[in-house]
Formats: structure tokens, sequence, C-alpha cells
């Protein structure tokens, strides 16, 4: 039948699926919602995507039951179709955040922020993006804000997401402009001067964090919503005796929240009342106990609190074993969720056990558990893992600290990139980060910069006069670094004790490179010692291999290395070695280190002159570690040599004295003992160096003479630019290894400029 083009729309046929909808419509309204249903759902078959009307009554009814799919699935339908209906955006937008899509709902925020150019759709947009922690995100969503400032300069949400994109930036300043605006719109908003309380506690403004606590402590007595804040935020600013007050009004507040109760436990102890300690300590163990016989009744979140800090107190008593076997027995009753797994890989890391850590990150990731980003890097680190460092930079990239990042190209070995990082994120932080990325960009400057240097040296050796002259370039490469050196050694003596004249004069060059091999230090030198009676081609190898985090060991091998045993070895010899030590911190003040060495001793012509070994060991002790630092240390050295008959014959006349013997150039039995001391002074690191260098001395005795030993050394850098420094050195002793002797002496200065 056909109806006249005219005809009114009550006169137009209904479609079943309207007349479903209108008759759910009237059951709802007579309070039978079940009957309501069974009509929308037996329409459904014949529903299409246009009939927008019953997909949102469809939506509204199954979302009201519980049937959460079938209402996102009609919520959907509608939104795709165009709707502007605000419930179904809200329900979707809650729906995709509780479900881990937060991409979702941001998408459903800002299409609804187009449709409808209402702020609040934007605002929710923003909200799950900081929620999700998806920062490139928020900042897209904040410039569109701000490209129509007049319809979200009067929302307090609005100024609460920006000072949360701010504050993960490290912008503090603009952070805590943003938190003011929030506070001008909503003056007495309790939630908002809690948020602000705890930004100024996380890295920001003491001053600005006591203002605030005593501006509102009035309020704060009353409302439960600032305890835990004001306990903590009075505890940093070291007011702990006041801190306690709220960490116990929290603590009666909130009886079952276990963790809270074991802040009070590490309040207690900064405050010096070890027995309330012991006594809260002992009473959470009981209700904990108590709370551990009916945790399988208990709703899940509130069973895992209850483990985790059962765990914390089991490792507290009974050690850090005992805690971690309560953390596995927690995975067995099925809580595996990612702050478990959290807690055991931050146990592992901190007891060196890296291959633990990671396998937990792997058990984590099997339960598809997300874990902190930072942690990931950690293990990667630990574990000198290139391919997982890169990974994790890759994927995770927004959830890591701008130092992690830097600290992890910086192992990649991508200094450049992480000086440009790091140099970029200065202009903007302001946090605590910004000494730690400091710190970074000094040691990478240093690291990266080229450098020349320029010096002159003189030194008496008993019966011989050195005067040094010497330039040096140096440039880092992608592996390491590389040093060029040439020097002028300008030889003297006046003793009838060595002749110099036929020599007077030493060029020597050498290339110094430095590399390390799988994060253990290496250097390499190789050079030639010109000189008109014979010329030394000479060579040395130096690895320094990390054991542990406290001891290291360390190799050296070398052959024809000038030697000053005696000023007349120095003259007419080279020494071949190959020596091992072990050096280690015994505590956080003390160090020792040991070295035993075999040596060779030659003419510069290759003849032998004798064989031995040297046993050297030092302990000490840091007396005072902030600047002026001062060590104190006992060290002392015996070696012993097996030497020829008699010195070549070629060496008698022309070098040597026909009275001299092989026991006058090199000792068969030489030892030393005593105790030294270093004073350091002044700030030798940074872009803003200041003055600074030592003061050394160490007093003991030296044998076979029984004679008293002495040295003294002094050494001062004088930053002149921002890239120059002058550093000159001098030092005054009678200890020269092999004999006894008169005292030595020597003088130098030295100019560097990095570039």
């Amino acid at each position: 039948m056909s109806f006249p083009s005219g005809a009114s729309a009550a006169t137009r046929p209904v479609s079943p699926v309207e007349s479903a909808r209108r008759q759910a419509e009237q059951l709802s309204l007579a309070q039978k919602p079940n009957e309501a249903w069974e009509v929308l759902h037996s329409a459904r078959v014949h529903a299409s995507p246009g009939d927008t009307a019953y997909w949102q009554l469809y939506g509204d009814q199954a979302w009201e039951r519980g049937a959460k799919p079938e209402a996102v699935l009609a919520y959907r339908t509608v939104w795709e179709a165009g709707s502007t209906n605000g419930l179904a955006m809200e329900r979707l937008i809650q729906h995709y955040n509780a479900n881990g899509e937060p991409r979702q709902a941001i998408a459903i925020g800002e299409q609804g922020y187009q449709r409808l150019a209402e702020a609040r759709w934007l605002l929710l947009a923003m909200d799950a993006a900081s929620q999700a922690s998806l920062w490139d995100k928020l900042r897209d969503l904040t410039a569109q804000a701000k490209n129509n400032p007049d319809k979200f300069k009067g929302s307090e949400m609005y100024w609460l997401l920006e000072a949360h994109s701010a504050n993960h930036d490290g912008q503090k300043e603009r952070a805590r402009a943003a938190y003011k605006q929030a506070l001008a719109l909503n003056p007495t908003s309790v939630p908002t001067r809690a948020q602000i309380l705890w930004f100024e506690i996380d890295g920001g403004d003491k001053q600005q964090l006591g203002d605030h606590l005593a501006q509102w402590q009035d309020d704060a007595q009353a409302k439960p919503a600032y305890w835990s804040a004001y306990a903590v935020a009075l505890l940093q600013l070291k007011r702990v005796d006041e801190s306690l007050v709220w960490f116990d009004k929290q603590a009666r507040e909130k009886p079952d929240d276990f963790l809270w109760q074991l802040s009070y436990v590490s309040a207690l102890s900064q405050a010096g009342q070890p027995e309330q300690e012991e006594r809260l300590r002992r009473a959470i163990v009981l209700r904990l106990k108590d709370r551990l016989a009916i945790v399988n009744d208990m709703p899940k979140p509130d069973g895992k609190v209850v483990l985790l800090a059962y765990a914390s107190m089991v490792r507290d008593f009974d050690g850090v074993a005992a805690g971690d076997q309560v953390l596995q027995d927690t995975l067995e009753r099925g809580y595996t969720d990612a702050d478990v797994y959290e807690s055991l890989v931050a146990s592992s890391l901190a007891q060196k056990n890296f291959d633990a850590a990671h396998d937990w990150l792997g058990r984590a990731e099997a339960d598809h558990q997300k874990l902190p980003a930072y942690q990931l890097l950690a293990v990667a680190m630990a574990r000198k893992d290139p391919q997982a460092i890169e990974q994790v930079l890759q994927q995770r990239e927004q959830d890591l600290s701008t130092p992690d990042r830097v600290t992890a190209l910086r192992q990649l070995g991508h200094d450049q990139l992480a000086l440009s990082l790091t140099e970029k994120s200065l202009l903007e932080a302001e946090d605590e980060s910004s000494e730690l990325l400091r710190q970074h960009r000094d040691q990478l400057k240093v690291q990266l910069a080229r450098r020349v240097e320029a010096g002159y040296q003189t030194r008496n050796l008993s019966d011989l006069d050195i005067k040094r002259s010497e330039v040096a370039a140096s440039f880092p490469h992608a592996k390491g670094r590389t040093t060029v050196r040439l020097a002028h050694n300008a030889l003297s003596s006046d003793s009838p004790n060595l002749r110099v004249s036929g020599f007077h004069g030493e060029n020597d060059l050498s290339f110094l490179t430095e590399l390390p091999i799988a994060d253990n230090p290496m250097r390499v030198t190789l050079g030639r010692n010109q000189r008109s009676d014979k010329s030394l081609t000479y060579g040395r190898f130096e690895w320094i291999h990390v054991l542990s985090p406290r001891l290291n060991t360390r190799l050296e091998v070398s052959l024809n290395g000038l030697t000053e045993e005696t000023s007349a070895l120095r003259a007419i010899g080279s020494k071949d070695k190959v020596s091992l030590g072990v050096s280690g911190n015994l505590t956080d003040l003390t160090y020792a280190r040991a070295e035993i060495a075999r040596q060779n001793f030659n003419t510069r012509n290759g003849d032998a002159l004798g064989h031995g070994y040297r046993v050297e060991g030092e302990m000490g002790t840091t007396v005072v570690k902030s600047i002026p630092a001062w060590q104190m240390r006992i060290s002392g050295s015996s070696e012993r040599n097996r030497v020829t008959d008699r010195l070549p014959a070629y060496l008698i006349g022309p070098v040597l004295p026909a009275f001299q013997t092989i026991e006058g150039v090199l000792a068969t039995r030489f030892s030393t003992l005593g105790i030294g001391t270093t004073l350091r002074f002044g700030q030798p690191e940074g872009r803003e160096r200041r003055v600074h260098g030592l003061i050394d001395g160490w007093v003991g005795k030296q044998w076979p003479a029984s004679d008293r030993a002495y040295s003294l050394r002094a050494a001062l850098n004088i930053p002149v630019s921002s890239a120059g420094q002058v550093r000159a050195e001098a030092f005054y002793t009678n200890v020269q290894g092999g004999v006894s002797s008169s005292a030595n002496r020597g003088i130098g200065v030295w100019y560097r400029h990095e570039f």
C-alpha cells in the first residue's frame, strides 16, 4: 500500500524495531524492566546501525542490568552513527578506562569535543591520557585546549591536568602556576590542596611546602584527606616529632592500611623511638596473622595488601630470603599482580641477583602484567644486555625519566645522543633531576671533549736532571679515546757518578688508546724514545677487570719501559714488567690494594742487568668524606732482584765511572713501610669548575739502609676559563725505588684546553 507524499508522520508505518523500542519504554515506565528487556532483545536481530534510538535504549538497559559487553556494543553502534548522546559517550569512556583501553577512551572524548564543542569531553580525553601516562597524547590534547582558552580557563580539572603534565615534564614552575590557578577557582578544595602538598613533597619547594602546611593546618585537623600528606611532608622537612602526630591520626583512621602502618614504623625509627617502634611492629604482626587466617575469604585487593605488608614485616624480622618467600607464596595464592612482581624484582636487584630479577620480569610478562619501565631498564643494564636496553627505550620511552634514558644511552655508547638529550632537558627541567642531568652533562662533555695540552717540568733524580717539554692532543672516538704526546727530555748531570754528554737529549712520541672491554677499562700505549746513542720502542698494556661492585683486578704488561729506580738506571736502562693487582672497598670508607710484579731490567741495548719481583700493598680510610676530603693510609713495598755479575763494559767510561758496581745501579733488595695522608680540596668536576688540588705526605723507613723515608707532593688546578685549566705539581722525596738517596725533587706546570 502506498501513501500520499503529503501524509503526516503520525500516519506513516512504524518499523518493528521502533515499535519494540516504544513498547520497551512504556514497560520501563510501568516498572517492568525484565519485560522491557525481553522486548528489546527480541527485536535486536532486526535492528540496523541506523536505528540509533533503539540502540541507545538497548545500551541504557543493558548497562543497568550489568550486561556491559552488550551495552558497549550498543553504545558503540550509536556513536559510530554520529550520535551526540552524552550518556553513551560518558559510559563508553568509563568502560574503556576501566578495562585498560585508554586510547579508545581518548578517541571518544576527542571526537565528542569535535562534535559538541564542549570542554568536558576534551577534559575526559586528557584525564584518560594522564591516567595512562600517554604523555605525548596529553601534550597534543593540551595544545587543542590552548587553541580555545576561554572554554577551559574556568575549569579546575583543566588546570589540575595541566599541572600533572608539567610536573611529569619536570617543569616545576609551570606546574606550580597551574595548581595556583586550580586553587584560585576552588580555594577550599581538599583534593586540590592534597595534590599540591604531594607535588611539593615530590621534589618541590620546601619553603612553599612549609607555608602550605601552616596555612591549612586548622582545616587539616578534622579532614582525613590531609593526614597522610601532612605526615610525609613534615617528615621530609625533618620535623619528625610533629609528623608522628599525623602518622598516628592516619593509622587510627585506617587501622587495616598495613602499608601505611609500616610507614609509621619507619617514621618512629627516624624519630629515635625504638620502644614505640617495636611495640607497633609487634602489634602489626599480630593483626596481620589474624588477617592471614581469613585472607582467602577477603576481597582480593584487601588480601593482597595484607600479604604484601606481611612480606615486609617478615623481611624486617627474619631477613630478605624469608620476605621473598612470602612474596612467592603470594603468587602461588593467585595474586599474580604487578605490584607483587615489582616487589620481587626490586628485592632481586637490591641483592645484585640480576638473573633472578630477569626471571621475575619474564614471569610477570607471562601473566600479562606491566611492570615499571625503570625496573625493566635497570635489569637490562645490570645484565649488560644492549638489545634489551634498546627494546625498553623503544617501547617504554615515555615511561622513563630523562636521567634513566640518558644513562641507558650512555651504556649503549650513544654518548653524543645522550648529551643532546641532556642539554635539551636541562632547558626545561626544574626538579631534583636537574642536578643529576648536570652531572651527566659535565661527564659527557669531558668524555667527548677534544683536548690539547702543553707543559714543562724540571726534575732532579739524585745525579740526573731532567727538563721535559711536552705537547699532547687527545680526541674521542666511537670506542674510547686516543691521546698523542710529543715530548723532549733534556738530560744533564754535574755528578762524577753519571755522564750524559753523549746523549743529552731525548725525543719521545707516544700513542695512548683507552678502550672499554665489556665495561672494563683498557689502556694501550705504544711509543718511541729517540736518543742519539740508542733508541727504544716501548709498549704498555693495562686492563682493569671489575669482579664486583667492591672488587677490581688490574693487569699490567710493559716492555722496554723507561724506569727511575735509580738515576743511573734511568740513563742506561729499560724495564719489562708483568704485574697483577687486586683492589677493593672493604667498607664505604675503607679500601685496600695489593700487587705483585715480575720484572726484568736491561740496558737500552738489550743486555740483561737483572730480574726479580716486587710486592706492594696499601690500606686506607677516609677520615673526612666532604670537601676538603681527608684520607689516611699505611703502605709498603718490597722487591728482590738477582743482578748480573758486572755492568756491560761499553757503559764504563762514557756513562758510568769505573768504580760503579751493578748494585749501585740496581738494588738486590729494597723495601719501604710507612704511613701517609692526603688532603683534597676544591671542586674537581663540573663545568663550573673551581680551584682544586691536593696535598699528600708520607713518612716511614726504607731498607736495607734503615734510613728515614719521606715524600711530599702537592698539586693545584686553576681553571682560567670554562675550557681552559692550568695545573701545577711539585714533589720532594728521598724514596727512589732501589737505593737510599739524597732528596729528589721536581716541579711542573701544564695548560690544558678543551673544545
